[in-house]
């Protein structure tokens, strides 16, 4: 039996990947969490979606399939199990006159 899955939710935004060493994998978008970390995301489900939302404020949930070592600046696969555009106006910031 395998243990449940561990679910995170990252904030950040929506940027294209260049294809390095995804070109094989197909992914296209990567989500840069508001704390800098990169997190490539699998082009399946509702991952082929994000594309459509380039450089949006992004909430996505889903799981970390592998890790990749081979480089930190490549960040981690990410398979996504939902996700919400964040809307600007939603910032903390907006409501301050």
């Amino acid at each position: 039996m395998q243990p449940p899955k561990e679910l995170k939710t990252i904030n950040g935004y929506v940027e294209p990947l260049t294809f390095g060493s995804y070109a094989a994998q197909s992914a296209k978008v990567a989500v840069v969490s508001d704390d800098g970390n990169t997190y490539v995301i699998m082009p399946k489900g509702l991952g082929t979606e994000l594309a459509l939302h380039m450089n949006a404020l992004v909430e996505v949930r889903g799981e970390i399939k592998n890790p990749l070592e081979s480089s930190a600046d490549e960040g981690a696969m990410f398979h996504v199990q939902s996700y919400n555009i964040r809307d600007g106006y939603d910032d903390a910031w907006y409501d301050e006159e």
